[in-house]
C-alpha cells in the first residue's frame, strides 16, 4: 500500500500548489506560468491515474484484488 498512499500525498502536493500558483497568478495577472504550469500536472495527474488503474488490473490478474 505504500505506493498508493505516496501518490495520494503526491496528488494532494500537487493540487495545492495548482490552487496556490492559480490565485497567485490571477491576483498578479500573470498567465504565462499558469499556462504551462497546469499542462505540466494534467499530465501527471493522468500518468499516476494509468499507473493506479495498471497496478489495481495485475493485482487482479494475480488474483489478489485489494480495495484501496
Amino acid at each position: 500500500m505504500m505506493p498508493y498512499i505516496l501518490i495520494k500525498v503526491t496528488m494532494t502536493w500537487l493540487l495545492f500548489m495548482w490552487l496556490l500558483f492559480h490565485t497567485f497568478l490571477h491576483v498578479n495577472g500573470g498567465y504565462f506560468l499558469e499556462d504551462t504550469f497546469i499542462p505540466i500536472v494534467m499530465l501527471v495527474m493522468v500518468f499516476y491515474s494509468i499507473v493506479i488503474v495498471y497496478s489495481q488490473y495485475r493485482n487482479l490478474k494475480e488474483g489478489q484484488m485489494t480495495s484501496y
